[in-house]
């Protein structure tokens, strides 16, 4: 069919691509849930979820600084949780190539292991999110 319907194959394999993406972020955003719940229960973060609303309903008429530094976080966080859910999909894939036991062994593990690193840089991102949220609302922006 590929050979046939070139056009027709590559439209279905970018929809293929968006949906596997779509569906990872979704998985990524519910470990971010997760993520809140573990730091809401933390010392000094109890009042994460109440400031992460407030911070929501922040017009700043000059943007600080801090608001550009979280837009960097946050797309820092969304690539870590989006890596944690494909690296485990990757390693699963990656049994089925034709490739030597060696190989796939080799990269079936690695990819646990990315995914674990991956978690552990998202969960610390996250806090570095709640904290720069915390300062930002320290000050009256009003």
């Amino acid at each position: 069919m590929v050979n046939d319907h070139p056009a027709a194959s590559t439209l279905v394999m970018f929809l293929v691509v968006i949906t596997c993406g779509l569906i990872a972020e979704n998985f990524g955003s519910r470990i971010e849930f997760l993520f809140d719940k573990r730091l809401a229960k933390k010392e000094n973060h109890e009042r994460h979820r109440e400031e992460w609303f407030k911070y929501l309903q922040l017009a700043f008429k000059c943007e600080p600084v801090g608001q550009r530094y979280i837009r960097t976080l946050v797309l820092h966080l969304k690539f870590e949780l989006g890596m944690a859910v494909a690296s485990p999909v990757l390693a699963i894939g990656v049994m089925f190539l034709r490739a030597s036991d060696a190989l796939r062994g080799g990269v079936f593990v690695g990819a646990f292991i990315l995914s674990g690193y991956f978690l552990f840089e998202a969960s610390e991102t996250h806090c570095a999110l709640s904290e720069v949220r915390h300062e930002l609302l320290q000050k009256n922006w009003d």
